[in-house]
């Protein structure tokens, strides 16, 4: 079991020769040892034993003298190896007697099944709302609140969440909670929301939607969230508070301060990895800026209902055995997963895609659909990548589209700044 973990025997026909190896059962020999049902029984528990191995299985009991924020901490950390548990776990058994919180959210996923609820993000706009928009910490939460404020404010905020999920699909600023950059910049919509009529986005006036899709994109692109995420979530919520106030001036100070984090090609070739808030942002900057992508296969809108994948342009597989003939002047093979080679499609369609060329799969989606050149250019591609002229020109391809996105970051980020600090300074 110690070698399987290790990666040896990975097939059958391997662990038939361990098993042989340390067990003599009359009858059974080399030829038909797969066939036995001690061999079978064998492999049972081998399996069994690797899943036990690869699981923390032992109980602890602790016994602790400490305050709620360090015994958050260390629930948190104690269970980082088991079940995945964090402070809204001690929350929910606080609350119990008076409001189950697990319960009120499987009610709100099952009445809203294409949106699955970020329960801390709902706990620290109830934590907002409660401290007078002064607190949104664990300690605060864990010591502060009570059942009666959930029974108070739960239908609100989460009235407040499912309003700024629509606002941000409708207006296209995300292309599926799934790819949200950050879910700590939810709180701060949801306080500017809190402060509309009936929490409908329909109702704010244009200057509002200029400053609050001006402070999207920016903390996206600047990585806003990407360290002392809570410091800056409770800051940004006041800021949109005031917002729907009228009161423009904290959120255009902070608008003043933050930057995009890409200025050039360069700083797009080295974003590839998924988890990173600018991945994410580029590629629904490109469907915001393009207008809604479309399906490759019929030029329909792409369905938030779809399970999109971010699909390499140029596949991952044919880049890495071309390799050598297909770029010239790419210093790192990070380039191959760079998000200027990726793009959201469904995943029926990746699958389809495999390690063929750009000119090869594309054409023999064009069969289904002739207009396929609109729904590229839906994705900032262009309709030659089907004359093959692309197919060994990785560099060039890289280069076009950067320059393509670097513009929508222009056009969408850094003039609307300019203009948002023009007008209200």
């Amino acid at each position: 079991m110690y070698r399987i973990l290790k990666g040896e025997a990975t097939r059958e026909k391997e662990k038939a020769v361990l098993f042989l190896e340390s067990n003599k059962i009359d009858g059974i020999t080399s030829e038909n040892v797969e066939a036995s049902a001690e061999f079978l029984t064998y492999l049972t528990q081998l399996k069994n034993l690797e899943n036990l191995c690869r699981q923390e299985k032992l109980v602890a009991y602790y016994l602790l003298d400490t305050d709620e924020e360090k015994f958050a901490l260390f629930f948190e950390r104690s269970n980082s190896k088991g079940i995945q548990l964090n402070f809204i776990d001690i929350l929910a058994a606080k609350l119990y007697a008076g409001f189950n919180l697990r319960s009120m959210i499987e009610d709100f996923e099952e009445e809203n099944p294409t949106l699955e609820l970020n329960r801390e993000v709902v706990v620290r706009a109830i934590s907002f709302r409660v401290s007078g928009g002064k607190e949104i910490g664990r300690s605060y939460i864990l010591a502060s609140l009570t059942h009666g404020h959930f029974n108070q404010h739960w239908k609100d905020f989460t009235t407040a969440y499912k309003s700024v999920h629509d606002y941000l699909r409708t207006s296209r600023l995300l292309i599926h909670p799934t790819w949200t950059p950050y879910e700590n910049m939810i709180l701060p919509l949801m306080s500017f929301s809190a402060g509309l009529a009936h929490y409908d986005f329909s109702q704010m006036s244009a200057d509002q939607e200029l400053v609050i899709r001006t402070w999207y994109w920016l903390a996206i692109f600047s990585r806003r969230y990407s360290s002392a995420a809570q410091t800056y979530s409770l800051e940004d919520a006041q800021a949109l508070e005031n917002v729907a106030l009228g009161d423009f001036s904290p959120i255009v100070g902070i608008i003043g301060r933050i930057q995009p984090a890409i200025r050039d090609k360069d700083d797009l070739y080295v974003v590839h990895k998924k988890y990173d808030a600018v991945y994410k942002g580029v590629l629904n900057l490109v469907n915001y800026h393009s207008g809604g992508f479309l399906n490759f296969e019929n030029g329909n809108p792409v369905s938030i209902a779809s399970n999109l994948e971010d699909h390499h342009v140029f596949p991952q597989d044919y880049l890495k055995k071309n390799w050598a003939h297909v770029h010239e002047s790419l210093d790192s093979e990070i380039a191959i997963d760079c998000v200027v080679n990726r793009t959201l499609i469904p995943k029926l369609t990746n699958v389809k895609v495999s390690n063929k060329p750009p000119s090869t799969y594309l054409s023999e989606i064009k069969l289904k659909n002739a207009n396929i050149a609109k729904a590229l250019r839906s994705h900032m591609l262009t309709d030659d990548l089907l004359s093959g002229d692309y197919d060994e020109n990785y560099d060039y391809f890289l280069e076009e589209r950067a320059s393509a996105i670097l513009q929508a970051i222009k056009t969408n980020i850094l003039e609307p700044k300019a203009a948002v600090l023009k007008q209200f300074n």
